[in-house]
């Protein structure tokens, strides 16, 4: 790329950031001369990088290298863990709170907890907040689990996968199968960086109990028998499995999306009305308490609505959020909208540079009628819109079944609606079933019941491509769109795909098996290609974050954003060594790098310009 054009990408999209003033510091802009300087350096990597014209990353929920791979041959795993003592609360006062709170028997002064329990199950019935990561949520004993499981990490398992057997590892009552769905556990902004502890990782317990949440659960791991059961795992030890790969900011999906796209955090503006976090002196927010509350130490008349979606300085929004365009029929508050966000993003890099790109996200094209009727059926007054309910929404056309390589592919959730009202609509779209462990491992059972998640459609935040722009329908497609691509070999160079709900591996409302499944079932309709018989593939799996499950490996230190801890990450590719296992140490950021080094673009800021792409793991 010549000096010229890349002035000319530069100055069209605005590097310069004001990112300034935040309780963390921010990734820091780049300017033209660093850019240049980095693109130079990278070379070689775009050298190795060459042959791959199609990169396709799958991003899946929610779960720690530790808890799929801890057992994993030749990789960092449990056997590198020097200490079954993991767990210490902060404080003697929030020791004493916890026990109070929850029955948990410790010294005083701060020391290590003697048990991980009570372990809880999230999804417990009356809880306020049932199967997502916001607060309050009740402290439910998980049934599953009996006896005094002792501090540090348990496996789920021991003897077989779907087992059962009173005496299991850590006290267990019974497995957690690979189709279990667990309960929810705490993964937000602040709380990750209070579990971390400043590489000890040794607080994970005190960041989840702080909702009250998990409890113990954060420290359950899959056991060898279960673990090396899945399509993953298999597909690993035939490809390159990443040992040292961690998510890129801090806390939960939403902000981790968004990094995965641009490396940034989207800003607030004057028309937000949410209140910026209230920490307390461990950087703790202040949670509304039910009955004691064990990390302030605070009690059920502590201040309500203390950890909320925006910084503490209140610039960024960092937790779970809907944006002003990707919105359900239920968003009538614009100031909890993220409004349109103009930073730089990978899609404008490579749109610059002439190379094509998508986003692929199961049940997209549900969601972007429906927020297409809600943004043409809406009235502003104040911060309030009004929506008209009795709006219709005509479901989507969609291509299933999509032959490829003469297999039918299908959705097991799809099922057409008709047209319907807008409020019922938004109902299907919005519900993942009933019961205090969803089914899912029946999913016809819920072809009227969505689950879609709003929050995972990074790309859906930007300006550029607001909901109806000819951008938007150009780059930000469904699943079936996706197959369909792959069927007719016309995949873009750059395709991200991610899963619903029950095939994302999100605890609370999804399992390990499920979206096992669709990872098989999406590279094996990937390798019927040309573009993976010509070599010329590279499959990224990984995790937008941990989801608050425990990994021994503490984080490097990038800068105050993160990164977080470690999560999986699989390169599948006919350029990838077999049987490998990668050490290089990435970040999520390093997808961006990677991408950048193919097509020679300027890093989006410091948060990618510093990482290494992923070429480690090539031949």
């Amino acid at each position: 790329m010549s000096s010229a054009k890349l002035k000319k990408i530069l100055a069209s999209t605005a590097l310069t950031l004001s990112l300034t003033g935040l309780a963390v510091a921010p990734a820091s802009a780049i300017d033209l001369k660093s850019a240049l300087q980095n693109a130079s350096t990278n070379k070689t990597a775009g050298e190795k990088l060459s042959g791959i014209n199609n990169f396709v990353i799958i991003y899946l929920e929610n779960r720690s290298f530790d808890e799929l791979y801890g057992t994993f041959p030749g990789a960092n795993g449990l056997s590198s863990v020097t200490s079954s003592a993991q767990i210490s609360m902060p404080t003697s006062t929030q020791a004493a709170a916890l026990a109070t709170a929850e029955g948990v028997q410790l010294p005083a002064g701060g020391a290590k907890l003697a048990v991980v329990n009570p372990i809880n199950n999230s999804n417990g019935a009356g809880n306020t907040n049932p199967g997502t990561d916001a607060a309050p949520k009740g402290a439910y004993a998980d049934p599953n689990f009996n006896g005094a499981v002792a501090n540090g990490y348990f496996q789920f398992g021991g003897a077989g996968d779907g087992a059962t057997l009173a005496g299991a590892t850590g006290g267990k009552g019974a497995y957690n199968a690979l189709n279990d769905v667990t309960g929810d556990l705490v993964h937000r902004f602040y709380e990750e960086q209070v579990q971390i502890d400043g590489g000890k990782m040794d607080r994970f317990i005190a960041g989840t109990h702080a909702s009250p949440d998990a409890g113990g659960l954060v420290m359950g791991l899959y056991a060898n028998d279960v673990a090396s059961k899945t399509k993953m795992w298999a597909l690993s030890q035939q490809y390159s499995l990443l040992d040292n790969f961690y998510h890129s900011a801090f806390g939960g999906s939403f902000l981790n999306h968004a990094f995965l796209v641009c490396g940034c955090a989207f800003q607030t503006d004057s028309n937000a009305t949410v209140a910026a976090t209230k920490l307390d002196s461990n950087g703790m927010p202040l949670l509304q308490a039910i009955g004691a509350n064990a990390q302030t130490g605070g009690t059920a008349t502590a201040p309500a609505s203390n950890d909320t979606a925006v910084s503490a300085d209140g610039k960024y929004w960092i937790n779970t959020s809907h944006s002003i365009y990707l919105r359900t029929a239920t968003d009538t508050n614009n100031g909890s909208l993220v409004q349109g966000q103009t930073l730089p993003h990978i899609g404008d890099r490579l749109t610059a540079a002439g190379a094509s790109w998508k986003w692929y996200s199961q049940w997209y094209k549900r969601a972007a009628a429906e927020s297409a009727a809600v943004i043409a059926n809406s009235t502003l007054s104040g911060s309030t819109w009004t929506v008209n309910t009795a709006a219709q929404v005509t479901d989507p056309a969609y291509h299933y079944p999509v032959v490829i390589g003469g297999v039918s592919y299908t959705d097991p959730q799809y099922a057409p609606w008709g047209t319907i009202s807008l409020k019922t609509f938004d109902g299907y779209m919005n519900t993942t079933g009933t019961g205090t462990n969803p089914d899912i491992t029946d999913p016809t059972k819920f072809t009227q019941a969505i689950g879609f998640q709003w929050h995972h459609n990074p790309f859906a935040f930007f300006s550029d491509l607001a909901i109806g722009s000819a951008a938007q329908k150009a780059h930000l497609q469904d699943r079936d769109d996706f197959l369909t691509d792959i069927a007719n070999n016309t995949l873009p160079n750059v395709a991200f795909y991610k899963p619903g709900w029950f095939n994302n591996q999100h605890h609370g409302y999804s399992n390990i098996a499920n979206g096992d499944n669709e990872v098989q079932t999406i590279v094996t309709a990937l390798q019927t290609t040309n573009s993976w018989k010509a070599g010329q593939m590279m499959i990224i799996v990984t995790y937008d974050e941990n989801g608050g499950t425990w990994d021994h490996a503490a984080p490097p230190k990038r800068d105050s954003w993160g990164p977080g801890t470690r999560v999986p990450a699989i390169v599948i590719s006919p350029a990838a060594k077999t049987g490998y296992v990668d050490h290089t140490q990435y970040d999520t950021g390093s997808i961006l790098r990677t991408i950048e080094a193919r097509w020679g673009l300027p890093p989006l800021n410091s948060s990618d310009a510093n990482v290494a792409p992923l070429t480690g793991m090539l031949k």
